[in-house]
Parts: C-alpha cells; sequence; structure tokens
C-alpha cells in the first residue's frame, strides 16, 4: 500500500498516495514528490518529502516514466555516448534502478538495471568496479 506517515498530531496517522504527479529536486539535494491523495480533492494534492513515502513501487514506477508519461523501454532509453556517469543504485521492490546523469541534463533519471545493462552495459560494470574492493 502506497502511504505517507505525517508528523501532524499525537497519532501515527497514514494517508494512501492515490498517484505521483511530479518530482523536483531541491537546491539541497533533497527530493520531493508531488502526490495526489486517495480520497482527496486537487486542491489537497501535496510536496511530501522523499523520506517521509511509503510507496517505492509509485516512484520507481514514476522515476521510470520519460517526460510524456510513457513507461521507458529499450528504444527510447538513451545510449551509452548519452550518459555521462552512473551515480548511484538502489534496489526497489526486487528490482535494480540506477540513477544516471544524461549529458547535457542537470537532473539525473533512474533507469531500470533491464534497461541500462541493455543500453549502457559498459558502464554498469564500470560503475561496479568503481566499487569492489579486490585486496
Amino acid at each position: 500500500m502506497a502511504t505517507r506517515r505525517s508528523k501532524r498530531g499525537v497519532g501515527e496517522n497514514e494517508f494512501q498516495v492515490d498517484s505521483i504527479l511530479a518530482r523536483r529536486v531541491l537546491r539541497d539535494g533533497r527530493v520531493e514528490y508531488l502526490l495526489k491523495w486517495k480520497g482527496c480533492s486537487d486542491s489537497e494534492n501535496s510536496w511530501e518529502p522523499e523520506q517521509n513515502l511509503n510507496c517505492a513501487d509509485l516512484m520507481a514506477k514514476f522515476n521510470t516514466q520519460n517526460q510524456k508519461g510513457e513507461p521507458m523501454d529499450v528504444e527510447s532509453a538513451p545510449s551509452q555516448d548519452e550518459v555521462e556517469e552512473i551515480l548511484g543504485a538502489a534496489r526497489m521492490n526486487s528490482e535494480i534502478f540506477y540513477l544516471v546523469k544524461l549529458k547535457g541534463d542537470s537532473l539525473p533519471q533512474f533507469f531500470s538495471s533491464r534497461i541500462a545493462s541493455e543500453k549502457f552495459p559498459k558502464l554498469v560494470i564500470d560503475f561496479y568496479e568503481q566499487r569492489v574492493d579486490m585486496q
């Protein structure tokens, strides 16, 4: 269930997320999502910090969509020449996603391991080689 823990009130209230409408990165690097709440009007949509959310499945789905709102497929994913670097990796549900910085783009994007391994495999290998300690 996609929920948010509220810091309001004495009890620990949880609200159910209907959908994610937008994502933004603040100047200090914190990530916030614009949420549509289940059972609430659009006037109650709100920006919420990533760490307050309990909806990894919705965030992963949102982050793997291209700007047109269509699911990112292998054909529309960037080629290795368009990728500047892989900044990090995270497991969301049972899948690994890579945080990727594209050349000429100020905001990094998430790509599934399936897309990354097919479109820019050398960068995926380089990412892990830089983090392996072979002592």
